[in-house]
């Protein structure tokens, strides 16, 4: 009988275990599932306060312009770089004066 008695506290505190975990899973999970949603959303609705977990007047408008300025810094990283490898005066570091 003292057999059954453990089991049953060992199955109580297994559940209660496991339902811990998925709370604080969903603790953390949450906070990252609303950045995307309002990174998704319309600026006007954002400013609104209507987004929370599901973006609403879906627009792409913040990775367009992520993109953009990324695409900037490969560009100038490519052109520092060409110039290196070319033996540029200015991107060799050496002033002009001899």
């Amino acid at each position: 009988m003292k057999s059954s008695k453990q089991s049953w506290d060992n199955r109580l505190f297994s559940i209660v275990v496991f339902a811990m975990i998925i709370l604080l899973t969903i603790i953390c999970i949450v906070p990252f599932i609303n950045i995307l949603a309002i990174s998704l959303s319309g600026a006007d609705v954002v400013r609104r306060g209507e987004v929370f977990l599901f973006p609403k007047d879906l627009s792409f408008i913040v990775y367009e312009r992520l993109l953009n300025i990324v695409d900037g810094y490969v560009g100038s990283a490519t052109w520092a770089a060409l110039g290196k490898a070319c033996g540029s005066s200015n991107a060799s570091g050496s002033t002009g004066s001899s």
